[in-house]
């Protein structure tokens, strides 16, 4: 029996409320505390004020990306700059997920309150079970480094894009015969760097990114953007392969944009068993979307449940995590 769990953005705001989504990105980077974030607001509002029709802070994060197609060429590269510097700064301190925080963590020096991913974990199959998100946080790989650190992450990343000394050492390579967690990110990670010869090496946390030209020494895919370079393809390879052994799908905390083709084509090839872990007040508009997208496009029922990736839901009953292992 494999699981395949696919985590999306509302799994790390559920965990980390300062956390942001993409409908409020650019609004938390201009009332951020910190001075850098704040210039960085301002350089993007600089580069895309022309083009705008309503205030920067009010806009999602991925309409911004595919209207960036539209600037001319040095503009798109120093907007492409600030807003990787941007997710870094938004992200690394908010989920924990810079270098000394985790190392921290993963050595037991500041151990946290339990949450719902560690919780998660412990009913994991770590040979047969595997995990995609769609996130750039570290928020799984620290759980997974804390509860067994010897073995490492099976990234899924060809061996020969990652680097000879990367500082995770050799624990993060594919071996065989080993127990490992796989955690498979689909857009990128923080704390993936690419080296000068191309190659990667995995960090033990977040590195603040570089834009050097046309490329970033982090190995991230923009929100909304679409291109993936050699070592995301090699990663979205074998999750493809292991998709189509799997028997259950569970998503947690992902919206499943009906345009965003190359996910929904990428779920068609898992399992028809479906369970979906989502969160929304009314219980309607997420529900919606999440029909339209598993029913319509991919021809696929599913379980739902409404309350939200939490250890407790909001009035007793079932927890998610119960619900996901039922």
């Amino acid at each position: 029996m494999s699981k395949a769990f696919l985590i999306g953005a509302g799994a790390t705001r559920a965990e980390y409320p300062q956390a942001p989504l993409s409908n409020d990105f650019l609004g938390k980077l201009k009332a951020h505390e910190n001075p850098l974030a704040r210039n960085l607001f301002a350089k993007l509002k600089e580069a895309t004020q022309t083009y705008l029709k309503k205030p920067l802070e009010e806009s999602n994060i991925e309409d911004v990306m595919q209207l960036s197609s539209k600037f001319y060429p040095e503009i798109k590269r120093s907007f492409l700059g600030n807003l990787y510097s941007a997710i870094y700064v938004l992200l690394a301190d908010s989920t924990q997920s810079n270098k000394s925080q985790v190392q921290k963590y993963v050595s037991g020096e500041t151990p946290r309150p339990d949450t719902m991913l560690k919780t998660l974990l412990t009913g994991v199959d770590s040979m047969n079970d595997f995990f995609m998100t769609l996130n750039y946080d570290l928020c799984l790989d620290s759980e997974v480094l804390a509860l067994n650190r010897r073995s490492g992450i099976d990234y899924g990343i060809d061996q020969k894009f990652i680097g000879e000394r990367s500082p995770y050492g050799n624990v993060c390579f594919n071996q065989l015969n080993v127990r490992r967690y796989s955690v498979y990110h689909l857009h990128g990670s923080l704390n993936l760097g690419f080296r000068n010869d191309g190659k990667i090496d995995i960090h033990v946390g977040a590195i603040l990114p570089q834009y050097l030209g046309e490329k970033s020494t982090v190995c991230i895919v923009p929100p909304g953007e679409k291109y993936l370079n050699p070592v995301l393809k090699s990663i979205w390879h074998t999750v493809e392969e292991r998709l189509l052994k799997a028997d259950e799908l569970i998503i947690i905390g992902c919206s499943l944009n009906p345009d965003d083709k190359e996910l929904l084509n990428l779920i068609k090839k898992g399992p028809d068993k479906i369970k979906v872990i989502d969160w929304d007040e009314s219980l309607v508009k997420t529900r919606a979307s999440v029909e339209n997208a598993l029913n319509t496009d991919l021809g696929k029922r599913y379980m739902a449940y409404h309350y939200g990736f939490r250890l407790h839901p909001p009035s007793g009953g079932q927890r998610a995590f119960d619900f996901i292992f039922s």
